[in-house]
């Protein structure tokens, strides 16, 4: 009997079941492995500045929806900003409706809000857990998960909005995603150069600062141009380097969204955004302007 209550007592003091725990990443890159040792496979990797929602952990692992990460590489996050659930809203282990429901929260409850998650940027990590952006938002805050309202300006301050990056539209995988669903109602189509289109727009990346996923935007440049755009992602702001206006403190105000099949530097080719449209050699983006929302 003694050798059970100890055995009892000894896994209660290994493995501790929390809920509720936001972690970043402090390491450059951190493994995620199959189980709680360095002997477990390693699964996939987490950068600096990222965060997972810890459902349990031992002294030297902890767990989240991915797998198991060490400890040493962790901190609890800070920062969080207080949310407003916009609808009955379900908080889950994991960013997709296929993860098991932690808790279900009524429209107007306040959760803390951390930032989003590093695989499914359609979802965010909050103190009860994971939940989909489409119905959170700010709180005090106009529309959805705090981003910019149909009619708003931002400029954008000298010394940003001048590098131009670009993302392959065929990485975004998860059917969950409100990425993905405005892929699936629209289609993915791409323009001459390898330019992802939704009625005529570029379909681009930004961070929620200008709006979100399925708003319509048009960038005014300094040589007098514009272009009209539509968000097909949104950029990770917990990215090192990342800031509200966009990555490289702000230089990449505008991602576009592309073929990876297409040709373009990374996927196999060497077209960039400035092949493609000389004329960003010699501007920068001066303001943006969120001009509505597609339904999807």
């Amino acid at each position: 009997m003694r050798i059970i209550l100890l055995f009892i007592l000894l896994l209660i003091n290994a493995i501790c079941v929390l809920s509720g725990i936001v972690y970043k990443v402090t390491a450059d890159a951190l493994n995620i492995r199959s189980g709680p040792g360095t002997n477990y496979s390693v699964v996939g990797l987490l950068k600096k500045n990222q965060l997972i929602y810890v459902t349990s952990q031992s002294k030297q692992w902890a767990r989240f929806y991915k797998g198991y990460v060490s400890r040493s590489y962790l901190k609890k996050a800070t920062g969080a900003v207080k949310y407003v659930t916009t609808t009955g809203l379900n908080f889950r282990v994991g960013p997709s409706t296929n993860k098991s429901i932690i808790t279900t929260l009524n429209k107007g409850t306040v959760v803390n809000y951390y930032g989003r998650d590093p695989f499914n940027k359609g979802w965010g990590v909050t103190n009860r857990g994971y939940a989909s952006m489409t119905y959170l938002k700010k709180k005090g805050g106009n529309g959805t998960s705090g981003g910019s309202s149909s009619g708003s300006v931002k400029t954008i301050p000298a010394g940003m909005g001048d590098s131009f990056s670009y993302m392959g539209w065929q990485l975004i995988t998860d059917p969950s995603s409100n990425q993905y669903k405005l892929r699936a109602k629209y289609g993915m189509k791409f323009d001459s150069k390898g330019f992802g289109k939704i009625n005529g727009k570029y379909v681009v990346a930004v961070t929620t600062y200008f709006g979100n996923v399925g708003d319509t935007l048009t960038f005014y440049f300094d040589n007098g141009k514009q272009i009209n755009a539509v968000i097909g992602d949104i950029k990770n702001q917990n990215d090192p380097g990342c800031n509200k206006y966009g990555h490289n403190n702000g230089q990449v105000v505008l991602e576009f969204v592309v073929d990876r099949n297409g040709g373009f530097q990374g996927y196999g080719g060497n077209k960039t955004a400035y092949t493609q449209l000389p004329w960003l050699l010699e501007t920068r983006v001066t303001k943006v302007k969120n001009t509505g929302h597609l339904s999807f």
